[in-house]
């Protein structure tokens, strides 16, 4: 999504969106090629440098017979100069093991990862059973090697989670809720421990929400409970409170719903993508919400994209010039360039 310089919070983007890098055209897009990584979703990206990081995911192979899940490992990166992606590693030595719904944050020129689901695809290879991890892994950029980072003894651990929301403020990786979870946790890179966090409020059990990190707080927009409609309601997360606090950042549901009728509110949703921008006429973060599903019956996918002003605590509805939109998604990853290079978002 291109950024216009000298713009105002609400006018921020010119509306283009532009395809960077085109769907798979190797003989089979559910092989990873030679230049290419295969078909995916629910895989995670961050930005190092620059390059966009992706890691893991998952897709439903039916160029076989009969259809099945396939359960990725491996680990790329796209240059946003050249537009060209290299693999970093196989995933076939030691990495975490196949999955998708997992959470990374980039701290210097190390990944870290926690949790994910695999499907229980080693024991049920055919038939999708929840099986939930709460392993942590780092990989190095430089080496382009994974390693585990073991629990020390008598600490506390979060829970085996998929689907939650996590991300790095100052030396702290935050992550919170996932299916059937409502607690947040946050690992001190520096000491290598996790503490919990026991705020007095909290957005409640839910899965699969939009989320990043700005301002030293952890934003988090809609998600899921099982078998109920996705949320609208907005959260932030500040660690530097004692015990942590979470912000409810948005209006009473009556009005909310009033505002999601007028399009100055966005409607409820699960796995779509928030990011951060920098306003460059204040230097103050925007975040920029960009797709996701209402998968109360089936999986609606939506293609509109929101900006919120930190500052004036509002959304805008970016109007996106007709045809150069992205096609509506959901469960894909997205991330923004660091300023500098481009100044704009990206989506896989």
């Amino acid at each position: 999504l291109a950024e216009t310089d000298g713009q105002p919070a609400a006018t921020l983007f010119d509306g283009t969106w532009e395809t960077v890098g085109k769907q798979a055209t190797i003989p089979d897009p559910y092989k990873p090629g030679i230049k290419q990584p295969s078909v995916r979703y629910s895989s995670s990206t961050v930005p190092w440098g620059d390059k966009m990081i992706m890691t893991h995911g998952y897709f439903y192979n039916r160029n076989v017979k009969p259809s099945s899940p396939a359960w990725l490992k491996d680990t790329w990166s796209f240059s946003y100069t050249s537009n060209e992606w290299t693999m970093l590693n196989d995933g076939k030595g030691v990495a975490p093991s196949p999955r998708y719904g997992h959470v990374v944050c980039v701290h210097g020129d190390n990944m870290y990862y926690f949790g994910g689901d695999d499907g229980d695809h080693v024991k049920s290879p055919t038939n999708y059973r929840s099986h939930h991890f709460n392993d942590l892994w780092k990989f190095d950029l430089n080496a382009k090697t994974w390693s585990q980072v073991t629990p020390t003894g008598g600490t506390p651990w979060p829970a085996p989670r998929s689907l939650h929301s996590g991300g790095l403020i100052g030396e702290e990786f935050i992550i919170f809720g996932g299916l059937g979870r409502n607690d947040t946790w946050g690992f001190n890179l520096r000491t290598q421990v996790w503490r919990e966090f026991h705020p007095t409020n909290s957005p409640g059990i839910r899965y699969a929400q939009s989320y990043a990190t700005a301002a030293g707080k952890l934003f988090v927009f809609g998600g899921a409970r099982r078998g109920g409609k996705p949320f609208d309601d907005f959260w932030a997360f500040d660690p530097a409170v004692k015990n942590g606090e979470w912000l409810d950042l948005a209006p009473a549901p009556k009005q909310r719903a009033a505002q999601v009728v007028l399009k100055s509110w966005p409607p409820g949703r699960s796995y779509g993508s928030l990011n951060t921008f920098q306003n460059p006429v204040d230097g103050n973060p925007t975040l920029a919400l960009f797709g996701g599903a209402n998968c109360t019956r089936g999986c609606k996918c939506k293609g509109d994209t929101w900006l919120w002003d930190i500052r004036a605590k509002t959304f805008t509805l970016v109007a996106v010039a007709e045809g150069t939109e992205p096609v509506p998604r959901c469960e894909f990853t997205a991330y923004r360039q660091h300023a500098g290079t481009a100044g704009a978002a990206a989506a896989a």
